[in-house]
């Protein structure tokens, strides 16, 4: 949430020209609401398992695409499985919980208590950084680099076949 997805998702998609979808976009026009209103409406645990949906029908898609997936995913372990996929390359976009709180403020369809939005991301990467680093082929801080060079990082990456292969991790 808030650390970039979208907006580096689009940048790699149009240097690669790949196809690319996003969790929050796909779903807001399924279902005519914002993540926010899903959450609010249904709960937290319909607008996660709408994510994992979206996520793994996109992974279903046939040909290669860049697909902005919500960190939630990473939560279902059915997710977890096809994101281990060798046809899957991850790059995990990061940045500390204060910086992503202040992000996410700005942004009111995330479905998010900005009250305590600091005290929330920490405890969801506590609980998702494991899961992350098993199916990250790399792992990005977004803080210190633009789009633009983080955008690089990846197409990079994407064009190293034997980084595809060996789905080595990398750290910066």
């Amino acid at each position: 949430m808030a650390v970039g997805k979208t907006t580096v998702g689009h940048l790699v998609a149009k240097r690669l020209d790949w196809p690319v979808t996003d969790s929050d976009a796909e779903i807001r026009k399924q279902q005519g609401r914002t993540a926010r209103e899903i959450a609010d409406a249904e709960g937290t645990a319909a607008l996660h398992e709408l994510e994992a949906a979206h996520l793994l029908t996109a992974l279903g898609a046939p040909g290669p695409q860049v697909i902005c997936a919500a960190a939630s995913t990473i939560d279902r372990e059915r997710c977890r499985l096809a994101l281990q996929s060798p046809e899957a390359l991850v790059f995990w976009l990061t940045a500390p919980p204060t910086a992503l709180a202040a992000r996410s403020s700005s942004g009111a369809h995330r479905p998010i208590d900005p009250a305590d939005a600091a005290g929330i991301l920490s405890k969801q990467l506590a609980a998702r950084e494991r899961g992350l680093r098993e199916v990250a082929l790399e792992a990005i801080p977004t803080t210190e680099m633009s789009p633009e060079e983080i955008a690089s990082i990846v197409v990079q990456a994407v064009a190293m076949p034997a980084a595809r292969k060996s789905r080595s991790r990398s750290w910066r």
